[in-house]
């Protein structure tokens, strides 16, 4: 499955494997390859498939002809620059030109720091270690890795073997930069075993193909990982269900975090970012609306059903108010598994953390921070909710050369802080402010009308109590009910403001809101006296700040989903 939409979120498929496999063995590889690619296009129908490969000798190439025929995006990150890479292929340099051609985009890695291009010339450790580099890179950037492998477990740097171990262990350093307390990224390899030249014999089950999955729960982490391509598959699932309200909003999206004017400067690579986060930002809009309008009628249809309750106390037997109260009861019900079979509010929360993850990541470059926001991002959110950092890790998988100097007001370092100053800090800033006090607001106006129906309760009780000589013989009638229809509209106004977690946000906005204004000042003080290295450095600080609030913005509304409410 192709598309030429960016918006798509690809599953990314890695491959490594054995350059000397047998000829003879290459169509039952084939027909292997072929066969595991479209059982991804029948499982996640939605969703194209884009692969990596090195397209060195034998296996890379042989994915990539099947990739290529079944029309699935290629993209080739080389170990170094490909005329020292063609020193490798003595007969089939052309067929790696020609190839490269048809791939959509190549890009080579650079040199390891320790290692000098002169010294991975030359056939050696350096240069071996520019391969585990490549094989690193497959590894941390795809979703599932392919490995054409004997199975064999050889301990060799750059080999198959240690690319499989990077993909179901972790990567070490130096081929990552993570920090030893943050969780090991790991993921499923696919093994189709495959012998290599002058071994057939020494291996057992040739051709077989199996799962390996990270040591651990093996149930449990089958079912993470199909959950996390089903939240992939969903998602694009969503962008063409949508395709009609996102091409009428995205530029209004776009023109709220970059202007117009600026829009139409920017590189191919930022512009990607940001139609990506545009699209992320429109299904959330989307999605929030669809769960708040179902949260507010779901209090009035229990308003209606418990009120309905209050009054069948007083007349009994009455058939209408017994069908009101379970129409009532039966509409809310209805709409809230409707709600919660679309997923409403899941989307909106997923939604959100991928499009604020973007737009974090669009300033980062703006402002040439190198960091990928995955390496900060859900950390304590794992499980499913990782197929946020693997769209953000697959979306940083470079498709055009660009650069970020081609940027607008010229290729100044200035000029591009200013803009990440104006456009990000300081609306940041003005957001967090803002929204601090609208929930406070509404918060207050909540609480204020719901302890006035309490107290309106309260006071109509003690009426009945006290007068009721000037009541009829019945006294329970209209005055009961309305009794408890004031209590019942004052417990619902205080569980709708508890559902919203408005005094949560309101808190959580004000500390941020904090925090942006202090970096605001440092920030202006620092370009102001040219001190661009550590305005940078506040940029990364504060966008991890702003990935860690956002994290636990998404965890405090998962952790209070939105349910048929109750009045008392």
């Amino acid at each position: 499955m192709k598309t030429n939409s960016n918006s798509f979120l690809p599953l990314v498929i890695g491959i490594t494997g054995h350059r000397n496999i047998r000829s003879e063995d290459r169509p039952i590889l084939a027909t292997k390859i072929r066969e595991f690619f479209e059982y991804l296009e029948i499982s996640y129908p939605d969703t194209p498939l884009l692969l990596l490969s090195p397209l060195a000798e034998g296996a890379d190439r042989l994915a990539a002809e099947i990739a290529f025929e079944k029309d699935i995006e290629v993209i080739v990150p080389l170990p170094f620059d490909s005329e020292l890479y063609e020193k490798d292929f003595v007969d089939s340099v052309v067929e790696f030109r020609e190839m490269t051609k048809k791939a959509k985009y190549t890009f080579e890695l650079p040199i390891l720091a320790g290692s000098t291009y002169e010294e991975v010339s030359d056939y050696g450790l350096a240069r071996d270690r520019q391969y585990a580099l490549v094989g690193s890179y497959i590894a941390r950037h795809c979703q599932i890795l392919l490995a054409l492998w004997d199975g064999l477990p050889l301990e060799l740097v750059g080999s198959t073997a240690q690319v499989v171990r990077f993909k179901v262990e972790g990567i070490p350093y130096p081929y990552v930069n993570q920090n030893p307390l943050d969780i090991v990224e790991s993921g499923p390899v696919y093994h189709i075993v495959t012998p290599r030249e002058n071994q057939f014999k020494l291996i057992e089950k040739p051709f077989e193909n199996k799962w390996i999955y990270p040591e651990d729960d093996i149930d449990k982490r089958t079912k993470e990982f199909n959950q996390i391509f089903q939240r992939i598959n969903q998602y694009n699932r969503d962008v063409k269900e949508f395709s009609t309200v996102l091409s009428t909003r995205k530029q209004t999206s776009k023109q709220y975090v970059i202007p117009t004017e600026t829009i139409k400067k920017l590189p191919y690579s930022l512009l990607q970012t940001l139609d990506r986060y545009a699209t992320a930002d429109v299904l959330a809009g989307f999605f929030q609306v669809r769960t708040l309008r179902t949260l507010f009628w779901l209090f009035i249809l229990v308003f209606i059903v418990v009120s309905a309750q209050v009054a069948s106390y007083i007349a009994t037997g009455n058939p209408w108010i017994l069908l009101t109260y379970v129409l009532g009861l039966g509409v809310a019900y209805t709409w809230y598994l409707w709600a919660r079979r679309g997923e409403f509010e899941k989307k909106y929360l997923d939604y959100r953390a991928l499009a604020e993850g973007l737009r974090i990541q669009l300033f980062w470059e703006i402002g040439g921070i190198e960091n990928n926001v995955a390496d900060h991002y859900m950390r304590k959110q794992k499980g499913e909710l990782d197929w946020i950092r693997n769209a953000v890790i697959t979306w940083s998988i470079p498709e055009e050369g660009s650069s970020v100097e081609q940027l607008m007001y010229g290729s100044t370092v200035e000029a591009r802080l200013q803009f990440v100053g104006k456009h990000w800090i300081t609306d940041q800033y003005n957001y967090f402010r803002k929204s601090a006090v609208r929930d406070r607001k509404k918060l207050e106006k909540l609480q204020l009308w719901g302890n006035i129906f309490f107290i309106v309760g309260l006071l109509l009780a003690t009426l009945e109590t006290s007068f009721d000589f000037f009541l009829t013989s019945n006294p329970l009638t209209k005055i009961t009910l309305l009794i408890g229809i004031a209590q019942v509209i004052g417990a619902l106004l205080h569980g709708y403001s508890e559902k919203r977690l408005l005094n949560e946000q309101s808190r959580q906005y004000t500390r941020m809101g904090t925090l942006f204004s202090n970096a605001k000042r440092y920030y202006e003080l620092k370009l102001a006296e040219n001190e661009y290295e550590l305005a940078q450095s506040l940029i990364l600080d504060l966008g991890k700040e702003a990935l860690v609030e956002n994290g636990d913005w998404v965890l405090l509304h998962r952790e209070r989903p939105m349910e048929v409410p109750k009045a008392g």
